[in-house]
């Protein structure tokens, strides 16, 4: 026990205080309470806020800016796409004429002739850059020279080939 007088360590069972010669009424005082004042640490708070507030904002204009760039190849694909061939001395056009949601894939003889649908695709535009052709899970990387007049795929929709190019000759004014 400690006396309450001295504050000095006495024995359990004494009934005086060895050292001062209190009387020990058998209770001990509760030990003084002190208090610490807790600081705030406001600083990192702050910092945390701050950090949060960044990474939200951030993110928040990387989906916006990511929207608008899928948004952008949406509209840029909404038009008929061209590419003239030649087998032998027979000149044609294959065309990807783009809706919505799907791409029409067709032939078209010399001096437009003959039209003849090859395949309908289901597509889904995935990113800025990319499109999902449904019907077969395959992701196609679409990319545009500078006046977004040829349009370069990779790989190729139709061919085995490991691109292809499409024109959009309504831009330059030429009509085929």
């Amino acid at each position: 026990m400690i006396c309450p007088e001295c504050g000095k360590d006495f024995p359990d069972d004494a009934t005086l205080c060895p050292h001062c010669g209190a009387e020990i009424d058998g209770a001990e005082p509760p030990p003084p309470v002190v208090l610490v004042p807790i600081k705030k640490n406001r600083t990192a708070a702050i910092v945390t806020i701050s950090v949060c507030s960044v990474i939200i904002i951030a993110s928040a204009l990387f989906l916006i800016f990511w929207m608008l760039g899928v948004n952008e190849l949406k509209n840029d694909l909404l038009r008929d796409w061209e590419r003239i061939e030649a087998d032998d001395d027979i000149i044609y056009t294959l065309q990807l004429d783009f809706s919505e949601d799907t791409v029409e894939y067709a032939f078209v003889s010399d001096r437009n002739v003959k039209y003849k649908t090859i395949s309908t695709l289901n597509y889904k535009v995935i990113s800025p850059n990319k499109i999902r052709l449904t019907d077969f899970g395959q992701d196609i990387t679409i990319e545009f020279n500078e006046n977004k007049t040829m349009m370069m795929c990779t790989p190729s929709f139709v061919t085995v080939q490991p691109l292809d190019y499409w024109f959009d000759f309504s831009e330059t004014g030429e009509e085929m």
